[in-house]
């Protein structure tokens, strides 16, 4: 392990918001583009409502007045439903992704932020676009890249009925050939840059003041 996938590593085990500081990230990160504060606020209320990025059952507090604390799976997740709405898909479709595939998630948002440093989401060149200019050192041309890992929700209509596989986190190459590919019946579920939201949710949010322990002082 490097040591700047070490200290990625520990900066995403170690990340500790409350509510306040997560609106923050999610203001900062431009995943909720669009929303004013006070919307932005509601809806993450609403998602928390919907058991999203807390499962049922998962927030345990000693005190009732004590903070709901997100680590960095809960923040992604978040950013990954805000995305999902952002794009327009319908709230009861983004909660249901996002919670019925909850477990492999989680995975896939750590895998996300720490792909530089594995290789998994190294910059593929896409020649099929053509060049975007010249090195002016080398004389050959230069393309555009893909880069990063991508999230798939792969879903199919077969006889009216829309059925979704297990979400799969692809690299650019398959992200690449996912997108061109043409199936019979294939839903048109946009692939996420998945990469690029868990590194721009974590970058802001290790940048945001430490939270204090213990309960909320009283009013």
């Amino acid at each position: 392990m490097t040591d700047s996938l070490s200290d990625l590593a520990i900066r995403m085990s170690s990340l500790r918001l409350n509510h306040g500081q997560v609106a923050e990230v999610m203001d900062g990160s431009h995943l909720a583009s669009g929303m004013l504060p006070t919307a932005r606020h509601a809806m993450i209320r609403k998602l928390r409502r919907s058991f999203v990025p807390f499962a049922n059952g998962e927030i345990i507090k000693d005190n009732p007045r004590d903070e709901v604390i997100y680590h960095y799976i809960h923040v992604a997740e978040l950013g990954l439903a805000l995305k999902l709405l952002n794009k327009g898909m319908r709230f009861s479709h983004a909660v249901a992704l996002v919670s019925r595939h909850r477990t492999i998630l989680r995975q896939f948002y750590k895998e996300a932020l720490l792909e530089a440093d594995t290789g998994r989401g190294e910059p593929v060149p896409m020649t099929m676009l053509g060049p975007v200019g010249t090195d002016p050192k080398t004389g050959e041309p230069l393309y555009e890249h893909a880069a990063g890992l991508y999230l798939d929700f792969c879903a199919f209509q077969q006889n009216g009925v829309l059925s979704m596989s297990e979400p799969k986190l692809l690299g650019p190459k398959a992200a690449i050939s996912r997108f061109m590919s043409l199936e019979d019946g294939l839903y048109p579920v946009p692939l996420v840059p998945l990469s690029q939201i868990c590194t721009r949710i974590e970058k802001i949010a290790a940048a945001t003041a430490p939270i204090k322990r213990g309960p909320r002082p009283r009013q």
